[in-house]
């Protein structure tokens, strides 16, 4: 055997190049094919399924994983409550009277309420608000009368939510609530 092989690859190729183009039959592939396989020459690979099923399995599994992340992401948040009772929004407004600042009394309040079976959630706002009318935006400065706060708040009734608004720190102290039942959606 030679070792110059790239030499004799080159010759071989030229070889090949000088033969005339003839056109292969029809069929002349499959039957060569067929004879080779046949001789035992050539060996027909098995298509390897397994490997394959195992891949759509951790496909389809991180693609569940995925959309039950997702759906927990997506989901609107609500407060929590234990029984079925109709929701209230608090919405607490400082005027030119005494202004409430006092987050810990609020906070205790809250946490009373809680304590006895309701469910309720708040948060103070800022003093300036972005206003958004016919698509255009501009900045609000403060009023006279500021949306200071809000609480969202469970109660079996109407009238029970008006107790509860009436006993919140920011009414004791000369601010103003107002009142709005959440209908469930």
């Amino acid at each position: 055997m030679n070792d110059d092989k790239p030499e004799s690859l080159d010759r071989l190729a030229q070889g090949f190049a000088r033969l005339p183009n003839v056109d292969v039959p029809p069929g002349l592939e499959g039957r060569i094919l067929h004879s080779l396989l046949n001789a035992g020459v050539l060996r027909r690979t098995p298509h390897r399924v397994w490997p394959r099923l195992v891949g759509l399995g951790v496909a389809l599994v991180l693609f569940g994983a995925g959309l039950g992340i997702g759906a927990q992401f997506a989901r609107p948040r609500r407060i929590a409550t234990t029984t079925r009772e109709p929701q209230y929004l608090l919405l607490l407004y400082s005027g030119a009277g005494p202004q409430v600042e006092d987050v810990a009394a609020h906070r205790h309040w809250a946490s009373d309420l809680a304590a006895h079976g309701h469910a309720i959630y708040g948060e103070r706002l800022d003093a300036f608000a972005t206003r958004i009318e016919h698509g255009v935006s501009t900045t609000a400065a403060p009023a006279d009368t500021l949306l200071a706060g809000f609480f969202i708040v469970s109660a079996p009734s109407a009238n029970v939510a008006e107790t509860i608004a009436a006993s919140s720190p920011h009414a004791r102290h000369g601010g103003r609530v107002v009142m709005y039942r959440i209908r469930p959606t």
